[in-house]
């Protein structure tokens, strides 16, 4: 097998690799020569463990051991990223559910200490108006709410029996709510599962269906915009303009 010149030029830094410990600058320098710094976001797992048992993700074949990583590591990795200015901001999601994590808030106030942006993806069953205040007063920045399946047909494929769809909605509805009213800079994504045949989604397709062409796309972000901006409305807070939005909506396609 031909090696190519980059992997070449890598091989005298193995042994560097070896002998230095992982904070130690030097270890950087291999990765340095082929990365350019910062990159965009650097991704943290602060659980595998999640409370819902969706039958789209990929959890369902994860072979690691369930846990949390302590909060001194988390701190830890926030503070080498923010030294080494390795990123441009830290995303909490890979698998899991982070506010299944006792020590998120804490977390997120360390990455504010650092003025450090930082983002969160979760599946939304957790957030109410007290999530929100204390995600405001740690300083997130953005908050990915995976609603995915978006009304109460669809709501079977998440295997979670401890809470209806209504529920569910509401709990979101209420955490963005207490985000607008406080006048916050958080900006909430609202995403949904688009499930129209395509190679990446395989084996799932063939079992679930959630939204498969355009018409389903609009009307569902025409109907979660709507519900958004009525909260903005009731609250009295005109930063947004949603006839610029619903008229984007009318030209996206899946």
């Amino acid at each position: 097998m031909e090696i190519r010149q980059e992997e070449k030029e890598l091989v005298p830094y193995i042994s560097l690799l070896k002998s230095h410990p992982l904070p130690h600058p030097e270890r950087w320098e291999p990765v340095k020569r082929f990365v350019r710094f910062p990159v965009e976001r650097v991704h943290i797992e602060l659980t595998n463990r999640c409370n819902f048992d969706c039958s789209f993700c990929p959890m369902t074949r994860m072979t690691r051991d369930m846990g949390f990583m302590a909060p001194e590591l988390a701190r830890k990795i926030l503070d080498e990223i923010a030294a080494e200015q390795l990123a441009e901001k830290v995303v909490f999601h890979i698998m899991g559910e982070p506010l299944l994590h006792k020590d998120l808030f804490a977390i997120l106030e360390h990455g504010k200490s650092l003025n450090f942006p930082t983002t969160l993806s979760t599946n939304g069953s957790l957030l109410d108006k007290k999530t929100a205040d204390g995600m405001i007063d740690a300083g997130l920045k953005k908050i990915n709410v995976s609603l995915q399946t978006p009304d109460a047909n669809s709501w079977k494929y998440r295997g979670f029996k401890g809470m209806s769809f209504d529920r569910y909605r509401d709990r979101i509805l209420e955490f963005a709510a207490r985000a607008v009213e406080r006048r916050s800079e958080l900006e909430v994504r609202i995403l949904v599962m688009v499930t129209k045949s395509r190679p990446w989604l395989e084996p799932y397709t063939s079992s679930v269906d959630i939204i498969n062409n355009d018409d389903q796309l609009r009307d569902v972000m025409v109907e979660w915009t709507n519900r958004m901006y009525d909260l903005a409305d009731n609250a009295g807070d005109r930063r947004f303009d949603r006839k610029k939005v619903l008229e984007k909506i009318s030209d996206i396609t899946t």
